[in-house]
């Protein structure tokens, strides 16, 4: 039997060599068979083992080009978009495909950079539109995130720099947040990110006692002696003793885009996750979403006190791979996590231009979307 097995490796050790001096003839003489190689053109083989995208983009102001734009929306009472420009720029520009020009409403600086704009629902009236800047990005203070108000001059088209009210301001960190919207009841609704660099370093996820984390709502169309706002009375924490009354939700890590469902009035959010997850959350009052505790509905690092058990039933968690920033257009939930898109058109801003996403409809019907793979 051993002569068996050592006949055998000799047979396999003869024929590798023969294999292998095989292929290199072949290799100086070329493929057999084959004295060319011709490409191959004529397939009809189309798509891909992937069904096609639900969706497709195509640029819908092709004439022009933004500077690291940062948010998009429609002012109250007008025809035309604004976008704002990282450093220190909004622009503004008719709906037209065809348009070639994007007026310049209000410039505070490229040292300035801005994260957030929201109009006043009386803006045809009253000329008030927000904004969020940081006072220096170069420094973390404590008020060196700022919200102010400004004022169209009378001609509609050009804000008056000299008319900024300081609205609120928090500390300035790794994480600013900066999305401002009014929501349907009227009040300014403002997203603060935890104002800390890696993990939370300074544990304002599940800290209520300061504004940082959280989703914010104030009325800014009343003040009082030493503030440019009023609280509203139903604000879930203006009865509980060392907690920011300001706030509307917490437990967020940086929730960097917002809006309100126009059908319903849900508030949907989408939060940046630090290593593996990022979310999108239906925002309710009184919530606690979780950070640092959790990323998500996932264990974190931090076992800081809750004050609350954190609200994972309407939430969807994705991962890295998978994740965009949420802003909510058109849209609807299922009984359970997933968001589902109906028949609509929704428009994302790119590095340098707005493009529109296409699904049976036309451009007049966009609003600002961008969601993760279902």
């Amino acid at each position: 039997m051993r002569a068996f097995f050592l006949a055998q490796r000799r047979l396999l050790f003869y024929v590798t060599i023969i294999l292998q001096i095989s292929a290199t003839a072949a290799g100086d003489e070329g493929p057999f068979g084959i004295d060319q190689r011709v490409p191959w053109t004529s397939s009809r083989i189309t798509g891909t083992p992937d069904p096609p995208p639900p969706y497709r983009t195509v640029v819908a102001f092709p004439n022009l080009k933004f500077e690291e734009p940062t948010a998009m929306t429609s002012a109250p009472g007008t025809d035309r978009l604004f976008v704002v420009e990282r450093y220190g720029k909004v622009r503004s520009f008719s709906k037209q495909r065809g348009t070639k020009h994007a007026d310049v409403l209000l410039d505070i600086g490229k040292e300035k950079p801005i994260y957030g704009l929201a109009f006043h629902p009386q803006f045809a009236s009253n000329g008030y539109f927000y904004i969020t800047y940081l006072v220096d990005p170069a420094r973390e203070t404590p008020r060196g995130t700022r919200i102010s108000r400004f004022q169209v001059g009378r001609e509609g088209r050009v804000a008056d720099r000299e008319s900024e009210q300081i609205i609120f301001e928090w500390p300035s960190g790794g994480h600013n947040g900066g999305c401002l919207k009014f929501g349907p009841d009227g009040y300014l609704y403002i997203g603060t990110g935890d104002s800390s660099g890696i993990a939370d370093q300074l544990l304002n996820g599940q800290n209520i006692g300061t504004v940082s984390g959280a989703i914010l709502r104030i009325d800014v169309d009343k003040t009082t002696n030493d503030r440019a706002y009023v609280i509203p009375e139903d604000n879930p924490f203006v009865e509980m003793e060392g907690a920011r009354p300001e706030i509307w939700a917490y437990g967020l890590r940086q929730p960097w885009k917002f809006s309100f469902d126009r059908a319903n009035g849900d508030l949907w959010t989408g939060n940046v996750g630090q290593d593996l997850w990022e979310q999108i959350f239906l925002i309710e009052r009184g919530g606690n979403y979780g950070w640092s505790v959790m990323e998500g509905s996932h264990p974190f690092a931090h076992p800081s006190s809750s004050t609350t058990t954190p609200n994972f039933d309407r939430s969807r968690a994705v991962s890295f791979t998978e994740a965009h920033s949420c802003q909510r257009s058109k849209a609807r939930t299922s009984t359970a996590t997933t968001t589902r898109v109906r028949s609509g058109c929704f428009a994302t801003i790119g590095r340098q231009g707005v493009y529109r996403t296409i699904a049976n409809c036309s451009i007049q019907h966009c609003g600002w979307l961008a969601l993760p793979r279902m």
